[in-house]
């Protein structure tokens, strides 16, 4: 993976999300053009975050966060506003 595509949290730090004690693997940018943001289980993720929050079905926009366990098809979103 090259640097260009590893999240950049100088500033506003979170806290990395985790499963099961292992940590979760960045896959995404929410303003990337991706099949993922059709995954029901990835629109339940961003609904459960962001709630009423409207977008338009293709990409949620920068602030969201795609993570992935790496052997398993959980996903988390976080939404990080910096």
């Amino acid at each position: 993976m090259s640097d260009d595509r590893k999240p950049y949290f100088r500033f506003n730090p979170f806290k990395w999300p985790v499963s099961a004690g292992v940590p979760l693997a960045f896959l995404l940018y929410g303003d990337e053009e991706s099949s993922l943001w059709k995954n029901p289980k990835v629109r339940a993720e961003i609904d459960r975050e962001y709630g009423d929050w409207p977008w338009d079905g293709k990409k949620p926009g920068s602030y969201v966060l795609l993570f992935r366990q790496l052997d398993s098809d959980e996903y988390r979103v976080v939404i990080d506003p910096d």
